[in-house]
């Protein structure tokens, strides 16, 4: 299937696609994920490649992180997500009804770093997910971590792709001259005159 092109207004500079890789994605050491997170984390990866891949298909190429292949990652991804947290709130409505309001929080942090290991870009926030029911109705999700988590990695790709479509992408510096040096390159470069494809 082709990507799906990336429609926002938002999108104003792009010169050149941009290889990214999810270098990690976890919780943070204080963190206490409960046994459906902990399920759910196992996503989290596919929900960020996903949502990546389709505000900004176009123009990111994902590379998975057990690519080896030389030259293949310019840039990588990490996040870190925190415990989550729920508050609740009940109204009296009158005639006997109480109307209650479940709200379930996550934050998250997260950096994108260049191949050289430094910080280009960092962000945070916050994902939510409401649940709203009376004493006379009940409808409860049965993992609200889910939900979170994908709102989450939507909420994380869209600050992403914000990043490397309205500012000018940065060349690594192992591109700048000529590219990757590792064995393999300076190999092809020397015997057949070329970079070797990726």
């Amino acid at each position: 299937l082709d990507p799906v092109p990336v429609s926002e207004p938002a999108v104003t500079n792009m010169p050149r696609e941009v290889k990214l890789t999810i270098a990690s994605f976890g919780m943070g050491a204080a963190a206490t994920p409960t046994e459906s997170l902990r399920r759910s984390l196992a996503l989290g990866r596919d929900y960020l490649t996903s949502h990546l891949y389709r505000k900004g298909g176009a123009f990111i190429t994902m590379i998975d992180s057990e690519d080896k292949a030389c030259g293949n990652v310019e840039y990588r991804i990490s996040v870190t997500l925190g415990n989550l947290e729920r508050n609740s709130r009940t109204v009296q409505m009158g005639m006997g009804v109480e109307a209650r309001q479940e709200v379930y929080s996550q934050l998250y942090v997260g950096k994108i770093c260049n191949r050289e290991g430094k910080v280009l870009f960092a962000f945070d926030g916050t994902a939510e997910w409401k649940e709203r029911s009376t004493n006379m109705e009940r409808v409860e999700l049965p993992d609200p971590s889910r939900q979170l988590l994908e709102t989450a990695c939507e909420k994380i790709a869209a600050e992403v792709v914000a990043f490397f479509t309205t500012r000018p992408v940065p060349v690594p510096v192992s591109l700048k001259d000529g590219g990757c040096h590792c064995q393999r390159c300076e190999f092809w470069r020397s015997e057949i005159g070329e970079v070797p494809p990726m």
